[in-house]
């Protein structure tokens, strides 16, 4: 289930300075477009992996000053 995605990373970058309210350098903008790109493949990778609700586990809480015994 390979999502399609038309290459909009550059104008991506652009619309999140307003909505983060951080200030983005018009020269950082190749790099976080490159990022959001690589972002989006990853995330195609993942999602053609087979998933099984079957094997799904909780992980395990971290909890300071209990052993791993106490916390199941």
């Amino acid at each position: 289930m390979t999502v399609k995605r038309a290459d909009h990373t550059v104008k991506l970058a652009a619309a999140m300075e307003p909505l983060l309210d951080i200030p983005i350098d018009s020269a950082w903008r190749p790099q976080i477009a490159a990022f959001l790109a690589m972002a989006a493949h990853n995330a195609d990778l993942y999602a053609d992996l087979p998933y099984d609700d079957a094997n799904d586990e909780a992980a395990p809480v971290f909890r300071p000053g209990r052993t791993a015994e106490e916390t199941q």
